[in-house]
């Protein structure tokens, strides 16, 4: 079972028929077989829509996402954030928004776990659709902290500014990223200045862009959480040093 790292944060009927044909969540969870036969659209719509606590139904559904070609999974992300529009009732009406806010915390796992999302085109595409989406929501006001204090405004603003943050991540920086620095730092005492660290993530991005997986990671928590197989990170940074020295 792939240990992943998950994010705390438009779909059709016919998405939806072919989702719930294959395992009713009154019924049974899907199986692995199940899954593999759903379209690639069909399965980012039933990952995003699983309940939070399924987590063994959520290795289940990534196991089989994370080996599809990615260019359909980011293509099926950006659609569902061009769907959802809170400006106006079509674009808000059902469950686009929370379709939306899981589609980018999909993004951020796949970001995070498989492959940067910015070193393809389709992610990149993907990564627009994400920022015109927060675009939307800063114009209706998502953006900006309610006063006088209101529980649901409050909420919409939390919940924007921790999208904004995953957002940010994606350009450059992410979860991995700052995974890496703290474990070069506490394993062999090297310290990755602020301009170090962006510059070692396109590093790694360019000599490849799936070094996001290049180790699990385990731990049950901030303070123990670590990747396993941290060498192939060390050996990359010694060639990164390396290219810098040359370069000076």
């Amino acid at each position: 079972m792939t240990n992943v790292v998950r994010a705390s944060l438009c779909g059709g009927g016919l998405v939806m028929t072919v989702v719930l044909a294959c395992a009713s969540a009154a019924s049974r969870p899907a199986t692995q077989e199940e899954l593999s036969r759903l379209t690639t659209e069909a399965l980012v719509y039933h990952y995003i829509r699983l309940e939070w606590s399924d987590r063994d139904g959520e290795h289940r559904a990534f196991d089989v996402l994370k080996n599809r070609d990615m260019r359909d999974v980011f293509g099926a992300i950006g659609q569902i954030f061009d769907a959802y529009d809170p400006r106006t009732r079509k674009g808000r009406a059902g469950r686009r928004g929370e379709d939306a806010y899981w589609a980018e915390a999909l993004l951020w796992v796949i970001d995070n776990n498989v492959i940067r999302a910015r070193a393809l085109e389709d992610g990149r595409a993907a990564l627009a659709a994400c920022r015109r989406r927060l675009d939307r929501k800063e114009e209706t006001g998502h953006d900006r902290v309610p006063v006088p204090y209101n529980d649901a405004a409050y909420s919409r603003n939390m919940t924007y500014r921790a999208e904004q943050s995953q957002y940010r991540g994606m350009l450059q920086v992410n979860a991995t990223d700052e995974q890496i620095a703290t474990q070069l730092e506490r394993d062999h005492g090297i310290k990755l200045s602020k301009d170090d660290l962006p510059q070692f993530s396109d590093f790694l991005t360019a000599k490849d862009p799936r070094y996001v997986a290049w180790s699990t990671v385990v731990g049950d928590s901030l303070r123990t959480m670590r990747l396993k197989n941290f060498e192939p990170y060390y050996q990359a940074y010694l060639e990164f040093r390396k290219g810098e020295r040359i370069r000076q």
